[in-house]
């Protein structure tokens, strides 16, 4: 093993790595981090495009979006939400389900639920490692 460092880049190779593939083992390195612009970047290609607006980016935002909510609706909505997202702050992802909330909690620095004038902005206190 080497004292050098890998850099994570490809959104395949993060989601291997959620998923406990040994990238320290494989590439012979004692330091990972995360170009989360770049990783940022496929997964809204990936994933928020395909979200028919009910997720959007704003720098390292990630806000979600449902219309039409009463306050007691919202506050719900956003709790459930925020208890889903929870479920990705394990170490090792072993349920396809909770790779995408893993990859949130790791990319984004806060999260905003928004439903007609309703908003609630909630800081993301997962450490990361990236490095962009």
């Amino acid at each position: 093993m080497t004292y050098g460092s890998h850099q994570i880049t490809s959104l395949d190779e993060f989601e291997s790595y959620l998923q406990g593939e040994n990238l320290y083992q494989k590439y012979e390195v004692i330091h990972l981090n995360w170009d989360c612009r770049k990783l940022r970047s496929q997964f809204d290609e990936r994933y928020i495009s395909h979200s028919k607006s009910r997720i959007r980016r704003e720098n390292e935002t990630l806000i979600f979006i449902k219309p039409d909510l009463d306050g007691s609706d919202f506050n719900q909505w956003s709790q459930n939400a925020l208890h889903h997202l929870s479920f990705g702050q394990v170490q090792k992802i072993d349920n396809k389900a909770k790779l995408v909330p893993a990859m949130m909690v790791r990319l984004f620095t806060s999260f905003r639920f928004r439903s007609g004038h309703l908003i609630k902005d909630v800081k993301n206190n997962f450490t990361n490692k990236c490095t962009s």
